[in-house]
């Protein structure tokens, strides 16, 4: 339904019940179709399905054909213990669809027979109902709005974006292939809203909505074929017969399978070899020695030992700091060619650090050094090479009314490491991620807000709060000293504050703004900064916005960014050491993900093909390419902005065309589809959502790049401790042959 179509009446009279339910026959239920969920028989078939238990039932029914019931009881035991262990571990791991269908919104106020809100159950919307959304609320549809009040939604399950997305129902996309994230008029469906009150026109519901189509990639795709119908009708029962011998799965998985065969292959041959010799004059004494040749050359102790093996490799990389959910990644991650990770959280520490400054008078200062988010001790403030001191501030006006802008203007709070039993904690900090590192940045140089406020005597006379139709906020202070009158600081979008700015002439805007636009090539996040003073007879007129936020004085401009991990780049390079390549993969900016890939390594002189124009993409550029434009790129790009699910699955499908084996990180329901398309799927445990947990191969306790290294150490560790345990077992088996 086109929003053009709805008029301002309609949005207050809403649909007739009669018309609702016309609409919910058409197109069904507002709800999340399943694939018929998790069926235990295909779980358990899954787990006999590979060569070398079909071999070991072989043996054990010539164990008890032959009445060496010891034989047959042991090796009958060692199956049933990897057919229990392998169930309870893969059935858990299918129920990522049931995840989703919990975060649906339960109910949901919407307008109904001539202007009547009602409260209805979520799964009762239909297309053309109109919703009434207040802070709180689940959004139960995906909506575009009609109206909008400093709305704003909590989208970090579809886009993996933290900070919160401002809406405006005046806001329009011009272009139907725009990210999730720059639709600022649409409310999704299961996001949550985190600030204002809106109105929205359902469009979408059920498996329409974009949480619908995540659903849909989640589940089970049956294998096909191409060609006429007998060559897929070929194709089906050849991957079925694959699929019944284990040959579809991990590196580790496949061999095996393969070994397995080649072992049936084998005792079959010795068994002809032992009826051959005897002239196939077969009697009870030669079949039951041709049948124990045959049963010696089976290692029975292999899944056995590879069970304790995996058990002992699962939990040194639990010490790591990865959870393995499915024992067939524990040897599969060691195999991997290539990595695509999320960016924010993973490969960055998921908070905000101020970085650089410009001030009025043309001065820019720098932030070095800094290594925690929260700590003001950490790092200093420089300035034409020298460091910034408190003493420094004081007599200076621009350094002083920059630092106190970004003091006061500022909801956020830093607290210092509290001592318990001795020990030290950390810093710790509440508030907006930004307003939190701008609070940082002020206390490095002694101007906290609570030191600026008791020295200048100030207490608050009214606040503007952020607000994304004008995308600026403001607040202001009375002083105890009647002859300083009111203080106003405002902080906010540079192209808004400079418009407000009195008596700022062409040249020195356009100054400004590049270097604005300089910071933001930087990958930062640039607020500009203003200040004004009014006399104490203004004080009735402080309630208007309007009135408060004219006039300024340009303070400066700052640049934030979320900073990589500091073990980040190490990590990188020892993937790249490894032959491992790493694609960054995020919802993010281009310029900022392309500015955090050249500082930890992905992007650089030493990456082969980082230099050509494939290596940095957007994902509507990504996705408007065929397979064909793809496959026929030289290098893959290294990273890729503004991801949606299906361009993550794309990306995968892409490096399995090529024959890679990949790992795939995510934390959002967004990142679910991938997870569970991937060879290893890893989720954040941290900050992650259930449903990628539930979709992942392991989860990483501590959401750090680092530890997925650690991981692929031990896989490939487990690996070759493996081919020593076949080794071992191969001579023992022919030291038995030998003896018989």
């Amino acid at each position: 339904m086109c929003i053009r179509h709805v008029s301002l009446t309609q949005c207050r009279a809403g649909l007739a019940t009669n018309e609702a339910a016309s609409r919910r026959e058409k197109y069904g239920r507002n709800k999340l179709e399943t694939s018929g969920g998790v069926t235990w028989w295909n779980i358990l078939v899954r787990q006999v399905s590979n060569s070398l238990t079909l071999v070991l039932v072989i043996a054990m029914v010539l164990s008890y054909a032959t009445l060496d019931f010891i034989e047959g009881g042991v090796i009958n035991a060692v199956i049933i213990l990897n057919i229990v262990v392998g169930f309870f571990q893969d059935y858990r791991a299918e129920q990522t669809i049931q995840s989703l269908q919990a975060m649906a919104a339960p109910v949901c106020k919407v307008v109904r027979d001539d202007g009547t809100i009602s409260t209805v159950k979520a799964d009762e919307l239909v297309p053309g109902d109109i919703v009434h959304l207040t802070v709180g609320d689940i959004v139960s549809a995906d909506l575009r709005l009609a109206t909008s009040t400093n709305l704003a939604t909590d989208e970090a399950l579809l886009t993996g974006e933290s900070k919160p997305c401002s809406k405006s129902a005046d806001n329009t996309i011009s272009e139907l292939s725009a990210p999730l994230g720059d639709r600022h008029n649409i409310a999704y469906s299961s996001t949550t809203v985190t600030r204002g009150r809106g109105v929205g026109v359902v469009i979408a519901t059920g498996m329409s909505t974009e949480i619908g189509k995540i659903a849909f990639l989640l589940r089970d795709k049956k294998q096909t074929a191409q060609g006429n119908w007998l060559a897929r009708t070929g194709g089906r029962i050849l991957y079925a017969i694959k699929n019944a011998l284990g040959l579809v799965g991990t590196p580790l998985q496949v061999k095996l399978s393969y070994f397995g065969l080649l072992l049936f292959g084998l005792a079959i041959l010795l068994a002809i070899i032992v009826f051959s010799t005897a002239m196939w004059d077969i009697d009870g004494e030669t079949l039951i020695y041709g049948i124990c040749v045959a049963v010696a050359v089976i290692p029975e102790s292999l899944i056995a030992v590879l069970t304790i093996t995996m058990a002992v490799g699962s939990k040194a990389m639990a010490k790591g700091n990865v959870i393995v959910r499915k024992m067939g990644a524990l040897e599969a991650i060691g195999g991997v060619t290539n990595i695509c990770s999320d960016k924010t959280g993973t490969l960055t520490q998921g908070k905000m650090l101020a970085r650089m400054a410009y001030l009025a008078d043309g001065r820019t200062l720098t932030v070095e050094n800094e290594t925690s988010p929260f700590d003001p001790t950490s790092g200093h403030i420089s300035m034409d090479g020298l460091t910034i001191m408190q003493s420094c501030v004081l007599g200076d006006v621009a350094l002083k009314a920059f630092f106190q802008t970004i003091s006061v203007c500022n909801l956020a709070s830093v607290f210092p490491p509290k001592t318990e039993d001795g020990a030290t904690g950390m810093w710790s900090a509440t508030g907006e991620p930004t307003e939190i590192a701008l609070q940082v940045m002020a206390m490095r140089v002694g101007h906290s807000k609570a030191e600026v406020l008791e020295k200048r005597g100030l207490r608050l006379a009214a606040e503007h709060s952020f607000d994304s139709s004008v995308k600026r906020m403001t607040v202001v202070y009375e002083s105890q000293d009647p002859s300083q009158g009111l203080s106003c600081f405002t902080k906010g979008a540079t192209e808004v504050i400079l418009d407000l700015i009195e008596g700022m002439d062409a040249p020195t805007k356009m100054i400004i703004n590049a270097q604005a636009d300089a910071m933001a090539t930087q990958g930062l996040r640039v607020l500009c900064l203003a200040r004004r003073t009014l006399p104490l007879s203004d004080r009735p007129s402080l309630e208007s916005r309007a009135f408060v936020e004219q006039k300024l004085t340009f303070v400066g401009l700052v640049g934030l960014y979320d900073p990589p991990r500091l073990e980040s780049a190490s990590a990188i390079k020892q993937c790249q050491a490894a032959g491992i390549t790493v694609h960054m993969l995020t919802g993010d900016h281009l310029k900022t993900a392309t500015t955090i890939a050249q500082e930890i390594g992905i992007l650089g002189p030493q990456v082969p093909g980082s230099h050509l124009s494939s290596a940095v993409m957007t994902a509507p550029d990504f996705d408007a390419m065929t397979d064909k434009e793809l496959d026929e790129l030289e290098t893959l790009p290294f990273v890729v902005a503004r991801c949606s699910p299906t361009t993550k699955l794309r990306m995968l499908d892409t490096l399995h065309r090529r024959g890679k084996y990949c790992v795939m990180t995510g934390d959002g329901v967004n990142d679910s589809p991938a997870l569970k398309g991937a060879d290893v799927g890893v989720a954040m445990g941290l900050n992650g959502s259930d449903v990628s947990k539930e979709a992942a191969d392991m989860v990483l306790t501590d959401d750090n790049f680092a530890s997925i290294v650690s991981a692929i150490r031990e896989g490939r560790r487990l690996f070759d401790n493996i081919q020593k345990v076949c080794s071992l077992l191969i001579l023992t088996n022919i030291d038995m042959l030998t003896a018989l």
